[in-house]
């Protein structure tokens, strides 16, 4: 059971990561293509990469109708999912608020590109908030 629970997570963990890298690179637009995101991705995980874990998110993605492009470009489906997922992160309790007040590595913001604005993992989700912000 624990290595179907991984196998699931870290299925999510990709398709996850595709999803906010080109909401930030794409500005949340549908009509521009990102080709740099399995570098991106490799350079961010190192020897934690895994192609067949990258392909496979991006499969699942593509079929799911949130991506498009070979993973290059959101789907108008992809984008509400991803605001809908980001708004979530708005309603939390303040309990929760507290356990993300855990620093993530420096690699996680530079790829993300909030570097000099977020150092943990609430400032980071509400960094993203407001990009989402900005974007409606």
């Amino acid at each position: 059971m624990k290595t179907a629970l991984d196998i699931l997570e870290t299925n999510n963990y990709y398709r996850h990561l595709i999803l906010f890298k080109l909401y930030i690179e794409l500005n949340g637009v549908t009509n521009e293509y990102y080709d740099n995101l399995q570098k991106d991705i490799k350079n961010l995980l190192k020897d934690e990469f895994s192609l067949k874990n990258y392909n496979a998110a991006i499969n699942y993605l593509d079929n799911s109708n949130y991506i498009k492009n070979g993973g290059g470009s959101l789907t108008i489906n992809g984008v509400n999912y991803f605001e809908r997922f980001i708004n979530d992160f708005s309603k939390l309790e303040i309990e929760d608020q507290n356990v993300l007040e855990k620093e993530l590595p420096k690699e996680y913001f530079d790829f993300f590109k909030f570097t000099t604005k977020a150092n943990t993992v609430l400032s980071f989700i509400n960094n993203i908030i407001k990009v989402n912000n900005n974007f409606n």
